[in-house]
């Protein structure tokens, strides 16, 4: 007979056993994709989640959304930048942390109030265009490369939610009050110290935890340049290489990021004459402990999204996919032969996986 419609309030009441992880997660992807679209909000849900046509939403997504480049998924910068730019929402669906949304709920609030209330919806729009425009130190740097017309949009979101704001700059196009922030490259209280500086060629080393920095300030011999810096800052004394430490999360990295690209010589910037090199500890379910791994592939399993590097990988050093996950216990949900990386597991304290050094080559 005909395929029966599959609607989510009654998937939603079937008894575990029966709900695979595939089903529920596709499942998930429908509602998100209903909710980021009026049209389909309304045709395929009736303008009530409860009620939505997941049968139906899946075959319009094959044979419609995907040419028409929609997407269907839940969790994605457009999703976060909703967030950053609405601190209710940042507070209430996010406690804060936009690495640590309820997506689904942030699309539903777009979907039934948000629109309606007329509230911005994606990265991009003219008030980040305005924020790259005012400081050079973003305009020149890693977010925009020079190009206002194609910069990192959600990565400048990032940097005004966790550093801008911190460091009295001005968001949007308005004329900024008086006296304003200096826009000078290295001016600001956040940005890099002179004293950090490196020139090229050299490696910039992006981590995450102290516990990554330590060995590696200790082999190349380096010590802290900027104590009352945004990011704690050292230098190797022979200023070809400098490590920032960023602290946990996406949020925090790309406003690192930023920072970390005032410390080279702005008149010294030739392609490839700075190595980037976010380094880290990570744990695999089999490789013994000190193994070197170089992750040219990466997987968000919170977002579920890839993030590719072209650089090829380090001659001698054999290369892995990458899986950034919450919680180490993640780990057995995802049959991979890969590289986890396992942040959180000072917050969560189970079975501790084979710690290993994991490389993502960046060059520039």
């Amino acid at each position: 007979g005909a395929p029966q419609r599959v609607h989510a309030a009654s998937w939603a009441h079937q008894p575990a056993p029966t709900r695979t992880a595939a089903m529920a997660d596709s499942v998930g992807r429908m509602r998100c994709y209903a909710l980021r679209y009026t049209d389909l909000y309304q045709s395929y849900c009736k303008g009530s989640l409860d009620l939505c046509d997941i049968e139906g939403l899946q075959s319009h997504f094959d044979k419609h959304g995907a040419a028409e480049k929609r997407r269907a998924q839940c969790s994605s910068n457009d999703v976060s930048c909703y967030a950053l730019r609405n601190p209710d929402l940042l507070a209430g669906y996010c406690a804060g942390d936009p690495d640590q949304c309820k997506w689904e709920e942030l699309l539903r609030h777009y979907a039934e109030v948000g629109l309606a209330e007329g509230r911005a919806f994606g990265c991009k729009d003219d008030a980040i265009r305005c924020y790259a425009e005012r400081y050079p130190d973003l305009r020149q740097g890693l977010f925009c490369n020079g190009d206002v017309t194609r910069c990192d949009n959600h990565g400048l979101w990032l940097h005004w939610h966790v550093a801008g704001q911190r460091e009295g700059r001005v968001m949007g196009c308005a004329t900024p009050p008086s006296p304003p922030p200096s826009t000078g490259a290295l001016a600001h209280a956040g940005s890099a110290p002179g004293g950090c500086r490196i020139s090229t060629p050299g490696v910039v080393w992006v981590v995450a935890t102290p516990a990554e920095m330590a060995p590696l300030a200790r082999h190349l011999n380096a010590s802290e340049c900027a104590p009352n810096g945004l990011f704690r800052t050292y230098r190797s004394s022979d200023r070809a290489h400098v490590l920032v430490l960023t602290g946990r999360g996406r949020t925090r990295a790309a406003a690192a990021m930023a920072y970390a690209s005032t410390l080279v010589d702005p008149g010294g910037i030739q392609r490839g004459g700075v190595g980037w090199l976010n380094v880290g500890i990570a744990g695999h379910k089999t490789l013994p402990a000190g193994a070197v791994r170089a992750l040219l592939t990466v997987y968000d399993a919170s977002m579920e999204t890839y993030s590719s590097f072209s650089e090829r990988a380090v001659e001698g050093v054999q290369t892995a996919l990458g899986v950034s996950i919450t919680r180490p216990s993640d780990m057995s949900k995802i049959e991979l032969d890969a590289v986890f990386d396992t942040e959180a597991a000072v917050r969560y304290p189970p079975r501790a996986p084979h710690p290993l050094c994991a490389l993502s080559p960046r060059t520039r």
